[in-house]
């Protein structure tokens, strides 16, 4: 007797379990929504952890500032070398997954642009180092509004920094190269 006076006993439990799997498949993607593009990972860092981004952040905006302005010197590798520093204690607190990914990545970045032998090996790095920090910068905007920061993406090369508010000043080509459309992240403000 299927489905008779006595029903079955598994079928509203099984009834719930496949919406519930079902919801959950249904919003996998709203997480990767979360994140910048071609980034799948929302990043989140636990509070003990907060001072530390106050200390990477103007770290990384010094690294920037040199490579748009075409140098790459003693300074700029000395706040690289600092980053690695920071991210590294960091990473030591940090007891967030995402948190730890994103300190142990921006650290090792951070290294290999203090020991880069020329601005150009320098970029790529910096590169690296971007889209390692900036998912979760641009998912907790308050960090970098507090160093007066804004992220730019380039949407023809698929790049993005952070820099100080203004004109945007690229630090992959320098100067005021252009990259075709330029664009603030975050509600794809222009």
């Amino acid at each position: 007797m299927v489905g008779g006076a006595l029903g079955n006993p598994f079928g509203a439990a099984r009834g719930a379990w496949t919406r519930a799997v079902l919801a959950v498949l249904l919003l996998l993607p709203l997480g990767a929504a979360l994140a910048h593009p071609g980034h799948a990972d929302p990043v989140t860092i636990s509070r003990n952890t907060a001072g530390d981004i106050k200390q990477i952040v103007p770290l990384y905006l010094q690294v920037q500032e040199a490579l748009a302005a075409e140098r790459f010197d003693a300074a700029a590798a000395a706040a690289a070398e600092r980053l690695q520093h920071v991210a590294g204690e960091a990473n030591g607190k940090e007891k967030d997954p995402s948190g730890q990914r994103m300190y142990r990545v921006v650290g090792a970045t951070a290294g290999r642009i203090a020991q880069s032998p020329n601005i150009d090996t320098a970029r790529r790095h910096f590169s690296d180092l971007s889209d390692a920090l900036l998912p979760f910068l641009d998912s907790w905007p308050s960090h970098r509004e507090a160093h007066g920061s804004v992220i730019y993406v380039c949407k023809t090369s698929e790049q993005w920094w952070m820099q100080k508010q203004g004109a945007a000043i690229i630090p992959y080509a320098g100067g005021m190269a252009a990259c075709g459309e330029l664009a603030h992240t975050k509600q794809g403000k222009e």
